[in-house]
């Protein structure tokens, strides 16, 4: 997934069938039953190319290029310290 794109909500009380707003790449419990983020990650890690993009860009990007540890701000996906790069 290179861009996240936020699922926009439509109603239509003419259609009988619909999409659940929970399908796709969201931050929340796997099939496994872990919980990571919209990025797949179990924790967030500041040193991670992965948290730094994605904490640049407030949850829309993973791309960590010309990101830098002192870039990180926070997790949008509020996931727990990680340890793991």
């Amino acid at each position: 997934m290179k861009d996240y794109e936020k699922p926009v909500v439509t109603l239509n009380d003419e259609a009988a069938e619909g999409v659940y707003a929970a399908s796709g790449s969201v931050a929340g419990d796997s099939s496994d039953g872990v919980k990571r983020c919209r990025f797949g990650r179990t924790g967030y890690n500041p040193g991670a190319d992965t948290c730094q993009g994605c904490s640049a860009s407030g949850g829309t990007s993973s791309d960590g290029t010309g990101r830098f540890k002192e870039d990180f701000a926070g997790c949008p996906d509020n996931m727990p310290s990680s340890d793991e790069v």
